[in-house]
């Protein structure tokens, strides 16, 4: 009997021993790599650690690491702006166009999106490609206009008031756009439908026929970025991009980009037609 209790002492006396053993051992690593870690922790010019900072830089999220930061002149980039050109016997096929209003609107990422909202707008531009995508014409109106603009609506639109005073005639700018909106069958804008309702209510304005979009097919890149699921919302449902996210997603893979321009409607309808290239 007592040689049988021997027999399970032994190996529990071994057993406590190297648990003992394990633990003395990782006490001793654990204070002398503590005591590295505090001599090799970078400090700054006061003498302070730094590692608050790394950890603060360890949380940061992949799309905001450090990466370089990138910027695009939307003047000059061949991205925006191909030097492939489509040829002279090219036919028309997308409308890409864009508005800009009095009020200080800026793009949303939900849908309620302005619903019955009224304001005249005061530029009117327009892309017109082939089925390549190759470019065939732009043209950009600022529309004359007696009313002063808030000093938010001229820091967004990147137009002054001498500028609308100098314009264009809105109803001679609609009917140009009537004009080549008929020889197109594909319309594309960012936020189309408060786009065409822009141009409508223009229209009406005016006395003019504001059935113009009758017949068409549509392209709403924000629907489009919307279907990409890039962008969401903190309960993790989809979001709606604006338009330099979208085109910062399909080009860079990044949430954005700076963007250097001077007319923001010029500036919309190429990074419109930039994006369409990458999504269609």
């Amino acid at each position: 009997m007592f040689a049988f209790s021997l027999m399970w002492i032994s190996p529990f006396i071994l057993y406590l021993g190297l648990f003992i053993t394990l633990i003395l051992i990782r006490f001793i690593l654990k204070k002398y790599l503590g005591t590295c870690q505090k001599e090799i922790t970078p400090k700054n010019k006061e003498g302070k650690s730094l590692e608050g900072v790394k950890r603060a830089g360890e949380q940061r999220k992949p799309s905001e690491s450090f990466r370089p930061k990138l910027s695009l002149d939307i003047e000059t980039s061949p991205i925006i702006n191909p030097s492939e050109r489509a040829s002279s016997e090219a036919k028309p096929y997308y409308l890409i166009f864009d508005t800009e209003s009095f009020d200080a609107i800026e793009e949303r990422d939900d849908i309620e999106l302005h619903e019955g909202r009224r304001s005249p707008i005061i530029a009117l531009s327009w892309q017109i490609l082939d089925q390549n995508k190759n470019l065939i014409l732009e043209e950009s109106h600022i529309i004359r206009r007696k009313r002063r603009m808030t000093d938010k609506a001229k820091a967004i639109h990147h137009i002054t008031e001498g500028e609308l005073r100098r314009g264009d005639d809105l109803t001679e700018v609609l009917n140009r756009f009537c004009e080549v909106l008929h020889q197109c069958p594909v319309v594309v804008a960012h936020f189309l439908d408060y786009h065409i309702e822009a141009v409508r209510w223009a229209c009406s304005e005016r006395g003019l026929d504001n059935r113009i979009f009758f017949d068409k097919e549509y392209i709403c890149t924000m629907m489009k970025g919307l279907e990409l699921g890039f962008k969401r919302r903190a309960n993790g449902e989809r979001a709606f991009p604006k338009l330099d996210e979208l085109f910062a997603y399909l080009y860079f893979a990044r949430p954005n980009i700076e963007l250097h321009y001077r007319s923001k409607t010029l500036r919309d309808i190429r990074l419109v037609s930039a994006s369409l290239r990458r999504l269609a």
